[in-house]
């Protein structure tokens, strides 16, 4: 099994805590539910729209130029 390791805020911290046993299986139900697909999917789009952004703000700079 892998260990993640991530910040949440505090009162999301205590929550999780209460179910700390039932995480891997919670959420493997989110990450194959529909709603959790659709997350995914709006999470990588957002990621490479800002690559993009980033690449054409780095090209408007004319680094060959």
């Amino acid at each position: 099994m892998t260990t993640i390791t991530f910040e949440v805020p505090d009162d999301l911290a205590a929550k999780l805590d209460l179910v700390r046993d039932q995480l891997p299986a919670l959420l493997d139900e989110v990450m194959n539910s529909r709603s959790g697909q659709n997350a995914l999917k709006t999470l990588a789009s957002t990621a490479s729209h800002r690559v993009y952004e980033e690449m054409i703000d780095f090209l408007d700079l004319r680094p060959f130029a």
